[in-house]
């Protein structure tokens, strides 16, 4: 006899119930099915704030979007649902009252998503969550590599790389520009 897996939905996430598991703890939802995730490094944290910080700046002069951090979730996908988190992410200003007062998941993607990676994520998982969210409409991703202190911008113009040594600019965000070497900076190290 054959076991059905049933499915769960964004609704399901969003009330964290715990589906067989003592404790649900840090997830995405990807095409219904829950992948759990490992809590982020202290570094990882410090960097994704550092960009945050810089963002949240632009957004404070540019005025058409808001900075969100936290892993906040964004449901991409419907029938089976997707719900990708990430790192920090840029939502335009509208889009964002209008989610605020839905409630839950924002739906569908934001205009800038920015992935610090970790240790662990095996390139093909990159490179397919990275093509997720340009499906879901996604204008800009930044992926952000400790390791090497660069950033990987992909959008419909292409694939940009800046290393630490560079002034960052995205195209589809006329006036952003951020010194990426700032962006690796961790507190007490030279």
């Amino acid at each position: 006899m054959a076991t059905i897996e049933s499915l769960v939905t964004a609704a399901d996430l969003l009330q964290r119930r715990e589906f067989g598991r003592s404790e649900l703890g840090r997830c995405e939802l990807v095409a219904g099915r829950v992948l759990t995730m490992t809590p982020a490094s202290f570094q990882h944290g410090l960097i994704a704030m550092n960009i945050g910080e810089r963002l949240a700046e632009w957004c404070r002069h540019d005025g058409r979007f808001v900075v969100v951090g936290g892993e906040a979730g964004f449901l991409l996908a419907h029938n089976p649902d997707t719900v990708r988190a990430a790192d920090v992410a840029l939502v335009r200003r509208d889009l964002a009252a209008r989610a605020l007062e839905a409630g839950g998941f924002f739906e569908g993607a934001p205009a800038l998503v920015v992935e610090v990676l970790s240790p662990t994520d095996r390139p093909v998982d990159v490179a397919s969550k990275t093509a997720a969210w340009l499906r879901a409409g996604a204008e800009s991703v930044w992926n952000v590599d400790p390791r090497t202190q660069a950033i990987s911008i992909h959008s419909g113009r292409g694939r940009q790389e800046f290393t630490a040594a560079a002034q960052l600019v995205d195209a589809g965000f006329p006036g952003l520009g951020l010194d990426v070497g700032s962006l690796f900076h961790i507190p007490g190290r030279a």
